[in-house]
């Protein structure tokens, strides 16, 4: 039989009866509480449901910000905040439909969230250096081309251009993979054991990233069994 908790308005499980063992010695659930199965008809302490188990009690796990057990979120989980919850496939759409736009919107929101769960993550800096060389390149050459200047010093001006295009969009691409990399320092370990493909990062960026987001979010909400290593 399988058991949901439930601790203020939110809802965790569903764990198994040795689970609900497990977790109470670990701290990670407390005898206090809400505990739910199909058989019972209403809400009933831990403690009841359990009986004395012979454990040690732990100290009381936290609710963080995101509505999730603070010592691990759903029992196991990084206590960090989830990512945002915008599906990948609605972020393609709106990014088909603004022309790119929001994909760009995008990328900063994830790069945020990064920093959240890594103080070291530089990928909003990355983005920013991105978007301003790339601005900035694109309107210098507007300008250069209506001031109609000589073949020599246009070519020199493109040229110019050129390499600060090719560093922004090397800048835009390594923060894209530092956002993998604080990802899987976060989940790489039990019992998430989150893998990401350098491939699919590179060629999806933004949508990968966020198809991953939308993976950890089912389990912070749901209280899900770890997700598989797959891509």
């Amino acid at each position: 039989m399988n058991y949901r908790i439930k601790r203020g308005e939110q809802e965790f499980g569903p764990y198994s009866l040795a689970e609900l063992k497990q977790y109470l010695g670990e701290g990670r659930i407390v005898p206090t509480d809400l505990a739910l199965s199909e058989g019972m008809e209403a809400w009933t302490p831990v403690s009841q449901v359990i009986g004395d188990v012979g454990l040690a009690q732990a100290a009381p796990a936290l609710v963080g910000p995101s509505g999730a057990f603070a010592t691990g979120a759903s029992p196991g989980l990084p206590a960090v905040p989830p990512p945002p919850g915008l599906h990948w496939a609605l972020i393609l759409l709106l990014a088909v439909v603004t022309c790119g736009i929001f994909s760009l919107v995008w990328m900063f929101i994830q790069a945020n969230w990064a920093r959240k769960i890594d103080r070291q993550n530089k990928s909003m800096l990355l983005f920013v250096v991105y978007l301003v060389a790339a601005l900035g390149a694109g309107f210098v050459g507007g300008v250069v081309g209506a001031l109609g200047m000589e073949a020599g010093a246009l070519q020199g001006v493109e040229l110019v251009t050129g390499i600060v295009n090719l560093a922004a969009i090397v800048c835009l691409f390594i923060g894209y993979f530092k956002i993998k990399g604080s990802m899987e320092d976060a989940f790489g370990g039990p019992p998430l054991h989150l893998r990401m493909s350098g491939v699919m990062t590179f060629f999806f960026n933004v949508f990968y990233i966020q198809y991953h987001f939308t993976r950890i979010n089912e389990l912070y909400t749901k209280g899900m069994a770890p997700m598989g290593t797959g891509n």
